[in-house]
C-alpha cells in the first residue's frame, strides 16, 4: 500500500527492497555465526578426542584462544594506525564482556 506524500513510489519501493535485502544479510550472518560457532565446538572436541585430551581441557584452551584472537588481532590493527586508545579500550572491553 502507498500513500500519496513527500516520496515517489518509486522510492518507496526501493527503499522497501533496500531493507528486505539488510534483513535478509542479517539473518544470513546470524546462522553464518553459528554454523561456524557448532563446527569449532565439535573440531575441538574430535581432536581433543583424538589426543586424548579432556574436553574442559579444549574448551579452556582452544575455545578461548578462538575467540581471543579476533580481540587481539583488531586491537594490534587498531593500534598501529596510532589510536591506542581504542585498542585499550577493545582489550579491556571485550575481556569485560566475556565475563
Amino acid at each position: 500500500m502507498w500513500v500519496k506524500g513527500k516520496y515517489s513510489k518509486q522510492q518507496v519501493d526501493t527503499w522497501y527492497q533496500t531493507s528486505l535485502r539488510y534483513w535478509f544479510s542479517f539473518v544470513m550472518s546470524i546462522m553464518w555465526i553459528w554454523i561456524v560457532s557448532w563446527g569449532m565446538v565439535e573440531f575441538a572436541y574430535h581432536i581433543g578426542c583424538l589426543l586424548s585430551i579432556s574436553s574442559y581441557i579444549m574448551g579452556l584452551v582452544v575455545l578461548a584462544a578462538g575467540t581471543s584472537i579476533p580481540d587481539t588481532l583488531s586491537s594490534v590493527m587498531v593500534a598501529k594506525r596510532g589510536l591506542g586508545d581504542m585498542a585499550v579500550a577493545n582489550a579491556v572491553g571485550s575481556n569485560v564482556f566475556n565475563i
